[in-house]
């Protein structure tokens, strides 16, 4: 009778304890959906909250970097098929010509076109877009050169593509620790350009800080010459930084044609002074007329070079 009584008084307990566990049920399972997703989490303690979105965040950069791989596999390929199509120059050599591609990181298409160059192109890469990861991968796999592009302000600030971007406003210790966090984000970067940076690259107290680091990293600096006030290449000089400075914008017309047309005119300036160092952007017009205009140039006596062989 004793135990018989001791179950009656248990069960509204034990039906409490399914109840409750047919309610989380129904909980998790609404929570999986996408229009009760952020309900439940919302629900859930900080801590608990914090390690779901770092899991996801996880699972999204894991992601993001096997899609970068396979990009750079195909990258890899496309330089040996390339190789068999644009035959190795011969002869005498009579000039040196630089090309540094900007802008990488916006997009994917161009990273495996440009990769494809059997021959030196130095990538410039944005810090922290969807796609910089991946042109790292695929510049690091093809074995070009990888340097920071890195965004410094315009004239016109409201001009400014890129947050976290070097400006005249900021403090010493505020423009090294933006450049520190850029470097950081594409970890083995030989140099720096600059992305836009008219107003930065004419400031002196800027390119100090700006130089002094990456003195100290044993970087070399492009100065893109955005602007003709610009302080980079002497302020480089002073403090004893490998610069050199862009002779030659090659696509602001954005056509196949137009491309290779600036490219004779680079070759030109290369047979003049002996070398040069110019400037396109990762666009597939760009790529095409690279490919194109290579063997053109190799005939005239031109050899491409990383834009760090043109440091001084």
């Amino acid at each position: 009778v004793f135990m018989a009584r001791k179950q009656k008084k248990s069960s509204p307990r034990i039906v409490w304890w399914v109840v409750a566990l047919l309610a989380l049920g129904a909980a998790v399972w609404y929570g999986m959906q996408d229009d009760g997703k952020n309900a439940l989490t919302t629900l859930m303690p900080a801590a608990v909250q914090e390690a779901i979105g770092g899991s996801e965040k996880d699972k999204e950069k894991k992601a993001a970097e096997e899609k970068a791989k396979e990009k750079t596999k195909e990258a890899v390929k496309a330089v040996g098929d390339a190789k068999n199509a644009i035959p190795e120059p011969s002869g005498e050599i009579k000039a040196r010509l630089a090309i540094v591609i900007d802008d990488f990181g916006y997009t994917s298409g161009p990273i495996a076109a440009l990769a494809a160059l059997p021959r030196p192109v130095t990538f410039a890469i944005l810090p922290y877009r969807p796609h910089s990861a991946e042109a790292l991968q695929a510049a690091k796999a093809s074995g070009k050169e990888a340097i920071l592009h890195l965004p410094m302000m315009p004239q016109q600030a409201s001009a400014a593509s890129e947050d976290n971007t070097i400006s005249p406003s900021m403090s010493d210790s505020e423009i090294r620790s933006t450049v520190e966090k850029a470097l950081r984000s594409l970890p083995g970067v030989v140099g720096v350009n600059n992305h836009q940076g008219s107003l930065a690259t004419a400031d002196s107290r800027v390119m100090k800080q700006v130089l002094a680091l990456l003195h100290s990293r044993g970087l070399f600096f492009v100065d893109s010459r955005t602007s003709s006030q610009s302080v980079g290449r002497t302020t480089a000089r002073q403090l004893g930084v490998p610069a050199a400075e862009n002779d030659l914008f090659l696509d602001n017309v954005d056509e196949v044609d137009a491309v290779k047309q600036k490219m004779r005119t680079a070759g030109n300036l290369a047979l003049r002074s002996g070398s040069a160092v110019v400037i396109g952007h990762a666009r597939m017009h760009t790529a095409t007329a690279l490919r194109e205009v290579i063997p053109e140039l190799e005939r005239k006596g031109i050899r491409l070079v990383f834009v760090s062989r043109l440091t001084e």
